[in-house]
């Protein structure tokens, strides 16, 4: 079995993950007083996803520290469409953690854009959710055959989206955002450059084959 190290990981990169989730619009009820709002999960947790070169579950802890980070909600990660907006856990977006994952909810806002987003989820035109994040700490190990990360810890939660395309597609951003596959730990003392030059050429032919595929 391979060994990958038992020490976690500090990755500065922003990376996405898109989710194919429930995301609901629901209608403002004068009985009630309730408005506009839309909610669905951007994260689901303990879940595993084949990333092409590795497969990747996020742990249930992984967002502990984070919540009160300024977290924009966006339309398809696109800084010009903000929907809502939560700072030190206030704000227009609302966040919670459940035993499902991420969970989201902020009212429909005035702008043009936001009303015409309203409509095409009720319509289900757009259903995909998403989050941009770093990571704090993870681990490396093999499963079937397979390098797997587990994320235990996000350093920082960017932002969330509402987006017309997810479902974890490899498009060439999170291709380029996706980690380095850490060298397997071996006992073998006279392991030279050119084994680890090999194992770093294999992880990025993975890479360059799931850009292969977006454009076939």
């Amino acid at each position: 079995m391979t060994d990958f190290p038992t020490q976690p990981t500090q990755q500065t990169t922003m990376e996405r993950r898109y989710i194919s989730t429930r995301i609901e619009s629901r209608q403002d009820t004068p009985e009630t007083q309730d408005e506009k709002r839309v909610e669905g999960y951007a994260s689901v947790f303990n879940q595993t996803t084949d990333l092409g070169a590795f497969t990747e579950s996020i742990g249930q802890e992984a967002f502990n520290d984070v919540m009160n980070d300024d977290v924009r909600m966006l339309f398809n990660h696109d800084p010009n469409f903000p929907l809502a907006r939560s700072r030190n856990g206030e704000g227009t977006l609302e966040m919670k953690i459940d035993e499902n994952g991420v969970f989201f909810s902020f009212p429909v806002g005035s702008q043009t854009y936001a009303k015409d987003l309203h409509e095409s989820i009720q319509r289900g035109d757009v259903d995909e959710a998403s989050f941009a994040f770093t990571v704090q700490e993870d681990e490396w190990e093999e499963r079937d055959g397979k390098p797997h990360r587990h994320i235990t810890r996000l350093g920082q939660l960017i932002d969330l989206s509402v987006c017309t395309y997810g479902a974890y597609q490899q498009t060439e951003v999170m291709v380029r955002s996706l980690p380095e596959i850490p060298l397997e730990q071996t006992n073998n003392t006279e392991l030279d450059e050119e084994q680890k030059r090999d194992r770093l050429k294999w992880g990025q032919s993975m890479l360059q084959l799931q850009k292969l595929k977006q454009q076939s």
